[in-house]
């Protein structure tokens, strides 16, 4: 009887550390993050690419150029306000064939790029970054 004792005694205790959980790690959260597509354009010339909503203020403004003009050829990108148009950032001015990423980082709101672009064709496309974790307080 003594035995059965013990070992109910043992379940008990062990069914009631298991419910209460690990605690938290005093060490850094991993980063973990998605990415959305908001957008894809393609053209030649001037344009204005609107209705770009963020919610969480951080871009990534992909942009490629291509069939440069041998006499020449400019590109350039601006981000601008989606509220009030004013501009926030020239993100990108090049010259010939060429590609890369910029990333920007500002308050969630609506914003424009307006692509500047002689004797050259381009294609632009923004991602959202949510979801970012890192270092900082942790729940109950």
């Amino acid at each position: 009887m003594r035995a059965w004792r013990f070992w109910g005694g043992a379940l008990v205790l062990a069914a009631g550390l298991a419910a209460c959980g690990a605690p938290p790690s005093d060490g850094p959260r991993p980063l973990a993050s998605t990415v959305r597509q908001v957008g894809r354009w393609e053209g030649r010339g001037d344009a204005t690419l609107g209705d770009i909503v963020s919610s969480s203020g951080r871009l990534r403004i992909h942009w490629q150029t291509r069939d440069a003009a041998p006499d020449g050829s400019a590109f350039t990108l601006t981000l601008h306000s989606g509220v009030s148009g004013r501009p926030l950032a020239t993100l990108v001015e090049h010259q010939g064939e060429g590609g890369g990423r910029v990333d920007f980082a500002d308050d969630p709101r609506p914003y424009m790029i307006y692509v500047r672009a002689a004797g050259v064709a381009w294609t632009v496309w923004v991602e959202e970054e949510l979801g970012v974790y890192g270092d900082g307080p942790r729940g109950p």
